[in-house]
């Protein structure tokens, strides 16, 4: 079959039944044709060969394996074979198809019009994107020859590379390296291999990688981890490297999300009150309560400076200063609780504890232990506790705390930190109460009362 068209006018597709008395085709095209040979009893034994009747070959030679044969540019032809078995006799080999008479053989066809048909798919991409073409090319694209050099692991890094010239915030880069640790440690540990084929990704190995998320790390974040290679994959399939983001058919789990937790203000006085006898875990306590004194992150605290960050407005003293997570800008009132403990460090927490975050985490859970609080708490807990703090006690309105916390949309407040209780609902409605009901209601009322009585 010649393809019609302009894009395809120089790419031949037949198929050809070899026997299994034939040798198999042989690529051709770019070496020099060996000259023919001289000897006629060969000739004259193929030829007599050919001129035996059918009822005379075995029944295991009229079987043959059907080869598809590309030509492209002139002579050279690549074969690779289809895997389909056939009889000869319900094989056409002057007009090179099929014969459709029985069930099988139709779809033995279907399946090799699906053949041709995805070659000339690759062939058109191929022409379209300017590469150089030849049927050996158009056979390794097909057969996954050149599919073999793409891998999971190496396009995941030159997305990564492709995201990184962009300008983003920092802590988005660092959770896009822990999220890529995952596919990796899948691989070296389930797979055992340092990486896969990208064209052999495909909807079980998907479910596979969620299965091992869910055993280690949880629910939730391997719903995160899923949803974040969703977006990687999207990159090799916009470049026509695989036909399908496997990743958009996982079933996640429905993981509930439980409330924000956080200290109350007799909690966090009974860490302030403790005197705890070692001297890091009186550090890493005072570490937590400016946490919860002021709703800054660990690592916004080791950047305090006093200079640099403390202003004064109308007698008020405030911390204006860029987070360190998203470079938003933070202006926090100080509260005296928050004063006296900076200005015990004299604002440099930083040299005050000079060690890892890691193990001001374990002074933390023992800090926790002592107090007799919950141990999964962390530091952001004590963010968590200055933010709810903020919106309940003190009655700032939700767009005041969303600034000081420094979140670019005012509804991460009420999402992941901050709740409304019981108390701040029951001091509003009687706020309401005695500011829309008239005294001239209220004289009504009683007099309605007096009149039945």
């Amino acid at each position: 079959m010649k393809t019609k068209g302009t894009p395809f006018e120089a790419i031949r597709i037949y198929f050809r039944l070899v026997l299994r008395n034939e040798p198999p085709p042989q690529e051709s095209g770019f070496e020099k044709p060996k000259p023919k040979s001289k000897s006629k009893p060969k000739l004259a034994k193929f030829r007599k060969a050919r001129r035996t009747p059918i009822k005379s070959i075995p029944k295991k030679k009229e079987m043959g394996i059907i080869y598809c044969v590309v030509a492209a540019h002139g002579k050279i032809r690549a074969p690779f074979s289809t895997g389909h078995s056939l009889h000869r006799s319900l094989f056409d080999f002057r007009k090179k198809e099929v014969i459709k008479t029985t069930d099988y053989a139709k779809a033995v066809h279907a399946d090799l019009e699906r053949i041709k048909a995805e070659l000339v798919r690759l062939y058109s991409q191929l022409r379209m994107a300017n590469k150089p073409v030849n049927a050996f090319i158009l056979v390794d694209h097909y057969t996954g020859k050149v599919r073999e050099q793409n891998r999971v692991l190496s396009i995941q890094n030159e997305w990564f590379l492709n995201e990184k010239n962009k300008e983003k915030e920092k802590s988005t880069f660092r959770s896009h390296v822990c999220m890529l640790k995952h596919m990796k440690r899948y691989l070296e540990n389930e797979l055992k291999s340092p990486d896969f084929p990208l064209h052999r990704v495909d909807l079980q190995f998907c479910q596979n990688f969620y299965q091992y998320l869910l055993d280690r790390v949880g629910a939730d974040r391997a719903n995160r981890v899923i949803s974040f290679y969703k977006w990687v994959f999207q990159y090799p399939l916009m470049r026509d490297l695989i036909h399908t983001n496997y990743f958009e058919g996982v079933e996640k789990r429905t993981v509930k999300r439980k409330a924000p937790e956080y200290l109350t203000i007799e909690q966090v006085h009974s860490i302030a009150n403790y005197a705890f006898s070692n001297a890091d875990m009186q550090i890493v306590a005072d570490i937590f309560l400016l946490c919860c004194y002021t709703g800054l992150y660990y690592s916004d605290l080791m950047e305090l400076d006093q200079a640099q960050h403390k202003v004064e407005r109308y007698g008020l003293a405030f911390i204006d200063k860029n987070r360190f997570k998203n470079d938003q800008p933070c202006f926090i009132p100080i509260l005296p609780e928050a004063n006296l403990l900076l200005e015990k460090y004299d604002w440099q927490i930083e040299k005050a504890w000079n060690k890892r975050q890691d193990k001001a985490n374990t002074f933390l859970k023992s800090v926790f232990e002592v107090c007799s609080l919950p141990l999964h708490y962390s530091f952001r807990t004590g963010r968590r506790t200055f933010l709810t703090t903020m919106l309940n006690e003190y009655e700032f309105t939700t767009e005041a705390v969303s600034y000081m916390a420094g979140h670019l949309d005012k509804n991460t407040l009420t999402k992941h930190y901050a709740r409304v209780n019981e108390k701040r609902v029951i001091q509003e409605t009687q706020e309401i109460l005695e500011r829309r009901l008239k005294p001239a209601n209220v004289r009504s009322f009683e007099a309605i009362k007096e009149k039945k009585a």
